[in-house]
């Protein structure tokens, strides 16, 4: 039987957290916070824990039997089937972990501080975390997402982890991290064609208004012009370059050209993105 990786935290009430797993497949759970990997075995549980100061992260292997997480088992496995093939690995051991999370209290909370409304997903070692799709128009300051834009943030995260195994450690810049995401979950369609690139490539250390908009459409351009390896070069190479003037020396050195607005604008202009 394939592992299926999914569990739910629950809300948080009067101070405590209380984590919920339901129909344990194999009936392990193992605590990571625990050297020895306590095993944990029950169909269903609840862990409280008042200090949330140290998060409790638990390794779960789960038979989830409901449609919803049936529904997400099927996002995760075409998203991980796809992924693989992008970046040209065989992950199939030690699989990322989705991590529905249902409310902005308990994002606050594993982020140590107040979260922007807008943060629905992000990924921390081998854990995918995203808000419960039901809990947008309450939680976040997103619309209501549709069964597909759900599936590609998942897989935009899922891109995350893919990408941090591609670099072995923290990609900069910015735009080049998200982009990739951008592009490889399909979330490009979310978004109308720029006519002109003019904000993206200031996001090296930092997000900014174009990184989303702007950035997958120019990953675009870079995979349909150069090809998908030599994004993979450049991941590669981003964990070791700590400056914007290591970076743009390495793209050059890639891609032939600078990173430069006038440049990703010719290719723009050539019409390859759709």
């Amino acid at each position: 039987m394939q592992d299926k990786l999914f569990f739910r935290y629950s809300e948080r009430r009067c101070g405590v957290t209380i984590l919920e797993v339901w129909n344990v497949d194999r009936r392990i759970v193992d605590s990571a916070e625990d050297s020895r990997h306590t095993r944990y075995y029950a169909t269903q549980f609840r862990i409280r824990r008042v200090d949330f100061g140290i998060i409790l992260f638990i390794i779960a292997i789960l038979g989830l039997e409901s449609k919803i997480n049936d529904k997400l088992q099927g996002i995760y496995n075409v998203a991980l089937k796809e992924l693989n093939e992008f970046f040209g690995i065989h992950w199939v051991r030690n699989l990322p972990r989705l991590i529905v999370v249902s409310d902005r209290r308990t994002i606050d909370d594993m982020f140590g501080r107040k979260t922007d409304r807008w943060v629905v997903g992000w990924v921390e070692n081998n854990n995918i975390y995203v808000l419960d799709k039901d809990k947008f128009p309450a939680e976040s300051d997103h619309v209501r997402y549709s069964d597909e834009q759900y599936a590609m943030l998942i897989k935009h995260e899922m891109s995350h982890a893919f990408s941090l195994i591609v670099a072995k450690g923290e990609i900069r810049p910015k735009w080049l991290w998200e982009g990739v995401a951008v592009y490889t979950s399909g979330q490009n369609t979310s978004y109308s064609r720029p006519t002109v690139f003019k904000s993206f490539l200031d996001c090296f250390d930092n997000d900014g208004k174009g990184v989303y908009s702007e950035a997958g459409f120019a990953t675009q351009l870079l995979h349909d012009t150069y090809g998908k390896q030599k994004i993979l070069d450049m991941l590669k190479m981003s964990s070791k370059l700590k400056t914007k003037d290591e970076f743009d020396s390495a793209f050059k050195s890639v891609f032939g050209f600078n990173p430069r607005y006038e440049e990703f604008n010719i290719l723009l202009s050539s019409g390859k993105t759709p």
